[in-house]
């Protein structure tokens, strides 16, 4: 089960977020890795299936989505984790619900899971499209 450290819904651009095109915010951290990048349509499975311990071995993985758009947008993305390398089969760990002007991200902990995946179940608004991190 996912442990929900300060949970978010930001409509505005939160501070140190950074679009793929580098608009906004400072850089990403250097021990974050994208699980989904550039996605624009739903439904879709992430192909990069990650371990979220890592090679450090740390017992705890951040996972944050942020939809980005032109006008008003919104999505859902459901994250599951797993004992398998495979994105399917696994458990839904939590299912992040983003609405905003042009901007909106969320975010939780997860503990002890070796793998991770995303499913974008929805996505709406002008040029809308989801990023999904995780941070270790």
């Amino acid at each position: 089960m996912a442990r929900r450290i300060a949970a978010m819904n930001v409509a505005s651009t939160p501070s140190g977020f950074k679009t793929p095109s580098g608009e906004t915010g400072s850089k990403m951290a250097k021990t974050a890795k994208y699980i989904m990048q550039n996605q624009a349509s739903a439904p879709a499975t992430s192909g990069m299936v990650m371990g979220t311990n890592g090679a450090s071995n740390l017992s705890s993985t951040t996972i944050q989505a942020a939809v980005s758009g032109t006008s008003s947008v919104s999505a859902t993305i459901a994250i599951y984790g797993s004992n398998w390398n495979a994105a399917s089969g696994g458990v839904l760990l939590d299912t992040l619900s983003l609405s905003g002007t042009t901007v909106a991200t969320g975010g939780f902990v997860v503990d002890d899971w070796p793998y991770c995946y995303a499913v974008l179940t929805a996505i709406s608004g002008t040029g809308a499209f989801v990023d999904i991190s995780a941070g270790y």
